[in-house]
């Protein structure tokens, strides 16, 4: 329609991905982050035109009950981490996507979590109600998520390095067609032929344009030449072997650095097996005093028996006290924390 289509400068799209890069990264995540800051102010704004306290709130703000002041707060709901997270993982997807783009990307990300940290801590202890904590394994699909835009960056970044640079096509270059290894022709290389003809056949003009076809005294005129599948060849294979590097880099470093060490796997199993053993010794003294026919236990106790129970009682609290290690350090069935506990549960059922 006789408009031309916005394209590209002959460099290619870097600039234009670095400046819409650099307009998020410094201008929209500093701007949100005061956004959301203000935003609670507001909501407490209109939960007091609604509680209607406008004549009180300078008068009795000191002698008002903390409730009263939470309740005028806002209310965190069940959807705050959601926009917390959402908001990281978007963060975390432009960094790691289009770093090759921008290198800059995450030490602006990097200065903003320290500013939004600070923000957020302080809009979650003043400006919103206290949440209830709940007690998760871990952040849930959140780490999937993570995960699957990692191996997308990885993808990305390789396609990005092999066809928007001109690192693989100087490699190509510097290996099979230069004739000393240097990069001296490389732009006569890079630069295809092409017949501009006027009214007259007899003149006639060869412009030279970035492109890898064919010339136009050849047969095949203006068609993709060799030179152009031998460097599309070794952008895909470069693209597969990146790929593959990374891929072998994590695994390495997953197999190096676990997730849990070993000292802290066995102290959870030793957690376990002390509580399933208290648990189980526990309901077997309710069961032995359940199951007992003496109407009362201390009138059925002899003298001797009490004046044992005691003596163990005490010798319990002196061993107590004569540890030199804090109660639970040593978690084997023999140890002298899990007989403590023991002995205080089996005297608690005989004194009563």
């Amino acid at each position: 329609f006789g408009y031309r289509q916005e394209e590209c400068s002959p460099g290619g799209c870097f600039m234009e991905l670095c400046v819409q890069l650099g307009i998020i990264f410094f201008g929209k995540q500093f701007f949100l982050s005061i956004v959301e800051y203000y935003m609670p102010l507001l909501w407490k704004l209109f939960n007091l035109i609604k509680l209607r306290s406008w004549s009180q709130e300078k008068t009795t703000e000191e002698n008002t009950p903390q409730y009263v002041r939470d309740f005028k707060l806002v209310e965190w709901g069940h959807q705050g981490l959601f926009y917390e997270y959402l908001e990281m993982v978007i963060q975390y997807g432009f960094i790691t996507i289009f770093v090759c783009a921008f290198p800059l990307a995450p030490l602006l990300a990097f200065l903003n979590n320290i500013l939004e940290m600070r923000l957020d801590a302080k809009k979650l202890l003043v400006l919103h109600r206290r949440p209830v904590a709940q007690k998760v394994r871990d952040i849930g699909i959140w780490f999937d998520i993570l995960e699957t835009l990692g191996r997308i960056a990885v993808i990305t970044n390789a396609f990005i390095i092999a066809f928007t640079s001109e690192f693989i096509p100087k490699m190509v270059y510097r290996t099979h067609y230069s004739e000393d290894g240097s990069l001296t022709g490389y732009v006569n290389f890079t630069l295809s032929y092409y017949e501009l003809r006027s009214e007259s056949i007899d003149n006639s003009t060869l412009c030279r344009y970035p492109d890898y076809n064919l010339p136009p005294w050849d047969d095949n005129k203006y068609q993709p030449s060799l030179v152009f599948y031998h460097i599309m060849f070794a952008k895909l294979f470069f693209v597969v072997v990146f790929e593959n590097i990374v891929a072998v880099t994590v695994m390495s470093i997953k197999l190096l650095i676990p997730d849990m060490s070993a000292s802290l796997k066995y102290r959870i199993r030793r957690e376990a097996y002390i509580t399933k053993e208290i648990i189980i010794r526990t309901e077997r003294l309710k069961k032995e005093h359940r199951t007992s026919s003496v109407p009362n236990l201390n009138e059925a106790v002899s003298d001797e028996e009490k004046l044992t129970v005691k003596s163990k009682s005490s010798a319990s609290h002196h061993s107590r006290e004569s540890l030199s290690f804090p109660l639970g350090e040593d978690l084997s069935p023999s140890s002298d924390a899990l007989t403590i506990d023991f002995w205080n549960i089996r005297n608690r059922y005989v004194n009563i």
